[in-house]
């Protein structure tokens, strides 16, 4: 669940566009291992992590983000240092 299976889709999406298929067979034997060891550990050490639980299928008018910081930060802080407008694509990251 949460960001594995957003991973899943995004990696199947992508590869689609790009005009390759790939498997979730594909995906769990080759690039989530490589996920587990090179990504997922250095996502402690980010200093804004923005969850997203966003489920299109059960809720596609909203979306629950949970922004995690020490700090008070302002969305228009926030959108103003990702580069990033107000939309209705909603996917998990991380920054470092």
């Amino acid at each position: 669940g949460g960001v594995h299976s957003h991973l899943i889709a995004r990696i199947q999406r992508d590869k689609n566009r790009a005009g390759f298929s790939i498997s979730q067979n594909e995906i769990m034997t080759t690039v989530f291992p490589l996920f587990q060891q090179y990504i997922e550990p250095h996502l402690v050490d980010a200093h804004l992590k923005i969850q997203n639980d966003f489920d299109p299928v059960l809720s596609p008018e909203s979306s629950p983000f949970v922004l995690k910081s020490t700090k008070q930060v302002s969305y228009a802080a926030l959108f103003v240092t990702l580069h990033v407008s107000i939309g209705l694509s909603f996917f998990p990251f991380y920054l470092f």
